[in-house]
């Protein structure tokens, strides 16, 4: 059976056969090397060469020979040996002649070394030419901010883009980049030339004139070298010291203009520069949302921040972007779903009454008219507004038309649900209503999800795009059993067990009574106490910590009594706090004074490590229970803005810091110890009203990722407060210098 017979040949007889006639076939040599020959070998090598009567091995050792001198580059001075050894063999005559014919240049290597060549010839040449252009600056500098540096007749423009790209090649080699490094220059170019640069940089974009990008049909863009010089002529002139607050109207819009036209509304300086100069920054901003809504294929920078992250001046814009929206729909889909997006997130400074009637108005349009997709979007923002009635439109939009068979119903109730509730990164347009939606509601979405969704009718995940639709419906199934789940209260729970006793879910009741039975015992006060945790409680008249509720109320209890101290028993406390200089001697600070009030019912640690490298400043644990509770301090002396603490409240301590099961409560300090200010919309906020408008924002921060939590700001303010001869600003004053300026502490910046 020739088919499966393997024949194995003895090593002997395949030698005999295919005898070696070259070194590596004389192995093995894979893997670790376990013999090799070099020129200590020579000798016996020449002999073997010379006497063995079999002709491979003399060609063995012939080759052995030959790569011996060639690792040690003596072939040149042993050539006559060579040719002694071959004299009167034709094999190892043929075999030298082989060794010494230079192999055949492979196209791929040749092309390989023209460009290694002119790589090595633009090198040369590119460093020729920085060097010229360092030996002609510094044999007249004044080139790049000289009366003529930026007329016909200079060459100023061109020179100061050479510099600034030569910084940003530097700054790369250590991860940085953009035209605050310029003190790089000084090394290279000298101290003169780096101070024309900087001076010729401050004027530059004051002189370059706005230009929008050159779009492209495909919707590409390209951007003129100039422009981009005037974005980092205006990141280096920004350092500057009040640079803001020097600037004449026409240079805040001329500087907004840069930045909205070709730059990023990210940068550092625009933000701080609409916060100082609202009134002209405001006009350019709000003349490029308007070009940014109807332009379509055009950049939509601060359309997008406003949809996405938290942007400075927001009720302006929103009302802007709102009466953009009134007037008429841009034609992109884009556009359309970041507008809603942003609408959505600045809702609260708009109308109360106008919104809802348009948005109503347009989603009965959209849905009449068959555009399913719009009429999804302004679902969202409707079910942001009235999330209690988000139920009762979700059947309003899915109730049977007029001429629909059966099949195409059910597919329609599938894709609206997919579109609206879709999770698992399929970013349904309404999931971030449902942490606002009752109990009641939730339950009735539910139902209609497993009705027209049913589990038991799941297929596989596929690419295939009627399948994809259907992936999106089974998403929206799981993403409202999921809301349900992680509300907390006996509401929820009673719902869960009520669905798993209706005949409807009767495939899914075992596991509806399973995720009830896990919300009882996770939310469910049921920890006993130890008989030491009562005679503590009899003496001490203080009870054992048993729940993170119960921890979050001790904690607030604890940091209150601390903030009274100040104005009591503990003055000398006070004054240390009112001088603590950075966020890390006031942590130290809270975490002594909790710890001195703990009474064994707590311990207070500082700086644990949790998930994606954040760590809370203060992380407090029960001693009776597995609970924790993290604490996030701010030090408002430290040039916060309002916007930064509330990026801190709900980014830092909600998201970051809550994520563990076991740690699902958090309180935000913030402690004052030199009296500051913080302007908001034209207006002045004094500690109390930031800390009053962060509490609110508290208030409605109860769940984030991985369930329901609960955070907390308190204040703790350290400074003097009677100043007798320094005049206050008043709750709502508009902003302006007061009557009796006077100078700001040490070390802290007034705003």
């Amino acid at each position: 059976q020739p088919a499966t017979l393997n024949v194995v040949l003895p090593a002997t007889l395949l030698d005999a056969i295919h005898p070696p006639i070259r070194e590596f076939q004389v192995g093995p040599h894979s893997g670790r090397m376990l013999w090799s020959t070099d020129l200590s070998d020579l000798e016996w090598l020449a002999d073997d060469c010379r006497r063995l009567p079999a002709e491979n091995e003399r060609r063995v050792a012939f080759e052995a020979i030959y790569k011996a001198l060639h690792w040690a580059n003596l072939l040149p001075s042993r050539a006559d040996f060579l040719d002694e050894l071959v004299h009167g063999c034709a094999a190892l005559q043929e075999d030298l002649a082989g060794y010494r014919t230079p192999p055949p240049l492979n196209p791929y290597d040749a092309e390989l070394g023209a460009n290694r060549l002119r790589r090595t010839a633009q090198t040369t040449a590119d460093k020729a030419s920085w060097v010229k252009l360092r030996n002609d600056l510094q044999f007249e500098p004044h080139i790049l901010d000289g009366p003529d540096a930026f007329t016909s007749k200079g060459n100023g423009f061109s020179r100061l883009i050479d510099l600034t790209r030569w910084i940003n090649m530097k700054a790369r080699e250590n991860g940085k980049e953009g035209a605050r490094n310029w003190p790089l220059l000084r090394r290279s170019f000298g101290e003169t030339v780096t101070e024309h640069y900087v001076s010729g940089m401050r004027q530059a974009w004051r002189l370059i004139k706005p230009e929008r990008p050159t779009y492209n049909s495909s919707g590409s863009y390209s951007v003129k070298y100039i422009s981009s010089l005037a974005l980092d002529s205006l990141s280096l002139d920004s350092e500057t010291q009040g640079w803001a607050i020097a600037l004449t109207e026409k240079e805040v819009e001329t500087a907004m203009r840069h930045v909205c036209f070709v730059g990023n509304t990210r940068d550092v300086w625009v933000t701080p520069l609409i916060e100082t100069r609202p009134g002209p920054s405001l006009r350019v901003v709000k003349a490029e949302v308007a070009f940014e809504y109807k332009a379509g294929q055009a950049r939509t920078d601060f359309i997008s921040q406003m949809a996405h992250t938290d942007i400075v001046e927001r009720p302006a814009l929103t009302n802007h972007l709102f009466s953009l929206l009134k007037a008429s729909e841009p034609a992109d889909e884009r556009v359309f779903e970041l507008s809603i997006r942003a609408i959505t997130r600045g809702r609260e400074h708009l109308p109360s009454k106008p919104l809802p009637l348009l948005v109503t108005k347009r989603l009965e349009e959209h849905t009449s008219a068959g555009n399913s997709k719009r009429a999804a979007q302004y679902f969202s923002l409707l079910a942001f507004l009235d999330p209690n009635g988000v139920a009762d439109r979700a059947y309003s939009q899915v109730r049977h038309r007029p001429k629909e068979g059966e099949a195409a119903h059910a597919q329609r109730v599938q894709d609206w649900l997919g579109t609206l509730f879709a999770g698992e990164g399929r970013d349904g347009v309404a999931v971030g209503a449902l942490d606002g939606v009752s109990v009641t509601s939730l339950v009735r979405l539910v139902k209609l999800a497993y009705q027209y969704v049913p589990p038991e009718m799941d297929a596989p995940a596929s690419d295939d795009p009627a399948k994809t639709l259907r992936d999106a419906a089974e998403g929206s199934r799981r993403t409202l059993l999921q809301a349900l789940i992680a509300r907390p209260g006996p509401e929820a729970f009673h719902a869960l067990v009520d669905l798993s006793t209706d005949p409807a879910f009767t495939g899914s009741a075992l596991r509806l009574n399973e995720l009830a039975h896990g919300k009882a015992e996770s939310e469910g006060d049921l920890v006993a106490w130890k008989p030491a945790e009562v005679l503590s409680f009899a003496q001490a008249h203080s009870a054992p910590v048993k729940t993170g509720r119960d921890l979050m109320r001790l904690t607030q209890a604890v940091l209150s009594d601390i903030a009274a101290s100040f104005d009591q028993t503990d003055a000398s406390s006070r004054s240390a706090l009112e001088l603590a200089t950075n966020e890390d001697v006031v942590q130290s600070w809270l975490a002594e004074q909790l710890t001195l009030r703990s009474k064994a019912r707590y311990r207070a640690h500082r700086e644990t490590q949790v998930a994606q490298n954040n760590k809370p400043d203060v992380l407090i644990s029960s001693t009776s229970v597995d609970v924790e509770l993290a604490i996030e301090v701010k030090n408002a002396n430290m040039g916060w803005s309002v916007l930064q603490l509330e990026s801190a409240l709900k980014g830092q301590l909600a998201r970051d810091y809550l994520r563990p099961a076991n740690r699902r409560f958090g309180v935000l300090v913030i402690s004052l110890h030199q009296t500051r200010t913080w302007r908001v919309g034209g207006r002045v906020w004094d500690f109390s009203m930031m800390i009053s408008h962060l509490q609110a924002m508290a208030s409605t921060l109860n769940v984030n990722e991985t369930g329901a939590i609960e955070v907390a700001v308190v204040p703790m303010d350290a400074s003097e407060r009677n100043y007798p001869n320094k005049p206050r600003l008043q709750r709502g004053q508009p902003v302006g210098e007061p009557s009796t300026p006077w100078p700001s502490p040490s070390g802290v910046k007034r705003t």
